[in-house]
């Protein structure tokens, strides 16, 4: 099964995954891992997910944790997505021998194999941030995201640097770029993420973004160093955020 569209899922809410502010750099700001699903109660999905994060050990995970619900794109049957985000590799580690020192699969495998089916998982690095300070504070905030299948790296970069900074500058909201590191077959590359307070202003902004002379000039050469493979938009559900000890 081709997942790309889903994938945009996941890192379209790692917005609200990382607590750095506004980077710019050639190293990872974190990793992301996304589990794509088919969800038939999502209450139970919700239920299982805070029983877990909400023990002694869950709030001092060094990991964050996003429920989103699919809104609009994605295959045929998906209909949730849960995002699990590290600010390192090495948190990954520590998240995983937290979660078996507390024996997670046992206490909510059940619930998962009753209540949802898991389509696929993507991982993937967040290599740029960009966050305007009170521009998302809504506790269900929505996201919109493109996957890219790029064919030339350095053309590619040479394009997009320039509407980044521009993009960045006038976007109402917040904005992720970063990298897919695992998705089966899927040619997906790159991602890049817009999220906002609500859809008026999360349309309007990539509406006004799509109308600029900076995306005017990066569509002209696009085609020969990228492809969009993916798209769609997501609401946040439910967030728990990475212990801060």
């Amino acid at each position: 099964m081709n997942m790309l569209k889903t994938l945009v899922l996941i890192p379209l809410l790692l917005i609200a995954g990382y607590t750095a502010a506004d980077s710019h750099t050639n190293e990872p700001l974190g990793y992301g891992v996304g589990f794509i699903l088919k969800v038939s109660d999502p209450a139970a999905i919700a239920g299982a997910i805070t029983e877990v994060r909400t023990t002694d050990l869950g709030k001092n995970s060094p990991s964050s944790v996003v429920l989103s619900q699919l809104v609009a794109g994605g295959e045929k049957g998906a209909t949730h997505t849960i995002g699990v985000f590290y600010q390192s590799a090495a948190n990954i580690d520590k998240a995983q021998a937290m979660n078996e020192a507390m024996k997670v699969g046992e206490k909510i495998g059940p619930v998962f194999q009753a209540a949802a089916e898991r389509l696929n998982v993507v991982m993937w690095t967040l290599m740029r941030r960009s966050v305007k300070e009170g521009a998302v504070t809504s506790d269900n905030p929505v996201s919109m995201g493109y996957v890219l299948e790029v064919s030339d790296q350095s053309a590619f970069m040479d394009a997009f640097d320039p509407l980044w900074q521009s993009v960045t500058k006038t976007f109402p909201g917040n904005v992720a770029f970063g990298a897919i590191l695992a998705n089966g077959d899927s040619p997906g590359t790159h991602f890049v993420s817009f999220s906002a307070n609500n859809m008026e202003t999360l349309l309007g902004g990539v509406q006004a973004m799509q109308a600029s002379q900076a995306m005017a000039a990066y569509t002209e050469e696009a085609p020969s160093f990228r492809s969009v493979v993916g798209e769609s938009i997501n609401r946040r559900l439910l967030s728990f955020p990475e212990s801060s000890d």
